[in-house]
């Protein structure tokens, strides 16, 4: 049988490992409270950092895609015009003959 003092030194080394268990769990909580309200902040930031740029691609997308229309427009007047040229180059031809 264990003598008394046997038992207090147990008992207090239990009291100790208890004491350093619930520092850690404490000191554990208090990081993963970090975490959460860093991750409440970062991930709508970046969430609207994804979609402004998603955003900002399909406009520009949009505008070269106008730009492009615009070019044939005014590559077709370019063709008609040339086409009334070389009509009009003929007209004088033949009444130069």
């Amino acid at each position: 049988m264990k003598n008394r003092r046997e038992k207090v030194i147990e008992m207090v080394k239990h009291k100790n490992i208890l004491k350093k268990v619930k520092n850690i769990f404490k000191k554990d909580l208090k990081a993963k409270g970090s975490y959460t309200i860093e991750a409440a902040i970062l991930v709508p930031l970046l969430i609207v950092v994804f979609m402004t740029s998603i955003k900002l691609g399909i406009t520009l997308y949009q505008e070269i895609e106008s730009e492009k229309e615009d070019q044939k427009i005014v590559n077709m007047w370019e063709v008609k015009d040339f086409y009334f040229v070389e009509a009009g180059k003929s007209l004088i031809d033949e009444k130069n003959l």
